[in-house]
């Protein structure tokens, strides 16, 4: 028998953990990762590409990692508000790419190494680093245009860690109907928080730009003439231009993974009672299992090297 892994084994393992009843596992005859019958092989030990996504997992991590690592030490000695800022961004960063060194453990669960607990707790932490990053650029943008920090910022940071904390413990604890709505109530807060974020990246962007095009005009109006090539304006084009990458690849980011919580809520509640194919090496036994691209991972893997890019060049 062969069996397709939809999505990511990581989901896959919370809806196991929802279908549970509390007293044991009365629907599968092996619990989630092992074959049936005997219970004592894993999904992983059947899946011809399980060592290939290890490898990925790891090349991944340690390409961001040693790169962020690198801006991050070139920093140190600078002491400007903006720079940081930039510090602590690339340490959140870093944080998320170093996720992908512990999923490489166990990539999706299969070999029943990571509980389920934990690599949901992993997965949903690097979103929480990607989008802490995000919004300390912005709370910067918000200082420098009002000159003092508003109590949005933390408070939505606060929400997204606590929603991707405490509900995937939740979720393993509750079963039935209650753990499903407990994950569409997870995908629907982080999308909110993502759409927050994305608002207030345009707004406070939009009026870094006019700030920045008056000051342009003020030096036109009164630049000298120049006996080098040197222009005062340069800095502020400068500036600008990166205000300008930074708005739009925050904009893309948040208004990707709101698009990827949308496609998660719906595949999630219309195949929520799990293939056919996973719930039959569960309960009869398969021979050979294929995983699917792990599209989250995947995600925020382009998440991390797309703020790499926004942040940092």
């Amino acid at each position: 028998m062969m069996g397709t892994l939809p999505l990511n084994a990581s989901t896959a393992a919370r809806r196991l953990a929802m279908h549970t009843p509390t007293g044991g596992n009365a629907m599968f005859h092996c619990p989630y990762p092992y074959v049936a019958p005997a219970c004592t092989t894993t999904l992983a030990s059947i899946t011809p590409n399980y060592h290939l996504y290890q490898g990925l997992y790891i090349a991944f991590g340690a390409l961001l990692t040693l790169f962020l690592g690198t801006k991050l030490v070139s920093l140190r000695h600078l002491d400007s508000d903006g720079a940081s800022v930039q510090r602590r961004i690339l340490a959140l960063l870093i944080c998320a790419a170093c996720t992908t060194f512990v999923k490489a453990v166990d990539p999706n669960g299969l070999n029943g190494i990571l509980p389920t607990l934990v690599h949901s707790l992993v997965g949903d932490s690097a979103t929480s680093f990607i989008f802490s990053a995000c919004t300390l650029m912005v709370m910067f943008w918000r200082r420098l245009i009002k000159g003092h920090a508003t109590w949005l910022g933390p408070i939505t940071l606060v929400f997204v860690w606590a929603t991707n904390v405490v509900f995937p413990i939740l979720q393993t604890t509750c079963r039935g109907s209650y753990g499903q709505w407990l994950y569409m109530t997870q995908l629907g807060c982080t999308a909110l928080a993502m759409f927050v974020i994305g608002a207030m990246s345009i707004v406070y962007g939009i009026q870094i730009q006019i700030r920045l095009e008056a000051i342009q005009e003020n030096l036109e109006a009164g630049r000298a003439p120049l006996t080098d090539n040197k222009s005062p304006m340069t800095g502020t084009l400068c500036f600008r231009s990166k205000i300008q990458r930074a708005v739009v690849g925050i904009f893309m980011l948040t208004t990707s993974v709101l698009v990827l919580q949308i496609i998660m809520a719906i595949f999630f509640s219309r195949k929520f009672d799990m293939s056919n194919d996973i719930r039959t090496c569960l309960t009869v036994g398969c021979t050979e299992f294929h995983m699917s691209v792990p599209l989250m991972s995947l995600a925020q893997i382009l998440c991390i090297g797309g703020g790499a890019y926004i942040f940092i060049f």
